[in-house]
């Protein structure tokens, strides 16, 4: 993998379209919501885990057929983020107060930060898998070259 190769950037571009699918999947399966300053640094993070998943899966891809890109971009995309929330919750522990020792019934406490991790990695599971699938079909469609293309097809 070179930084040169325009194939590469044009995978990466990709990124792009896995996560506006992925936006509009959250959308359609977890209820309306407005695109306005709270959903941005979603899209930012979405983006994120995208470029480092797709970006592993295209240094590690050989060859083989679409399902084996896609699955490849799927599996390095939750690696990542199960890496980005590691760091998250351990700056979370490193820089915690001190929590009030009483708490009264009628105060919600609602999820720590390590149980949040985990309902965004499983959210994250379930709604990724569809875009992965469609990034890993598109960018072997049009990155690799239609001679190429014949060979990697299963």
């Amino acid at each position: 993998m070179k930084l040169t190769d325009k194939r590469f950037w044009k995978f990466e571009a990709l990124s792009l379209l896995s996560t506006v699918l992925t936006i509009g999947i959250m959308e359609v399966c977890l209820g309306r919501f407005e695109l306005d300053s709270d959903i941005v640094p979603m899209c930012v993070f979405i983006l994120i885990n995208y470029l480092i998943g797709q970006a592993i899966a295209w240094k590690n891809y050989k060859s083989g057929g679409w399902l084996k890109l896609g699955l490849g971009i799927y599996l390095y995309s939750i690696i990542a983020l199960v890496m980005i929330l590691l760091v998250i919750n351990g700056l979370d522990c490193l820089f915690a107060e001190g929590s009030k020792t009483d708490i009264s019934a009628d105060i919600h406490v609602g999820f720590s930060a390590a149980g949040l991790s985990v309902v965004v990695l499983l959210i994250w599971m379930f709604i990724s898998f569809i875009p992965s699938m469609i990034t890993g079909f598109i960018g072997l469609w049009h990155v690799y070259k239609k001679n190429d293309i014949s060979q990697k097809l299963p």
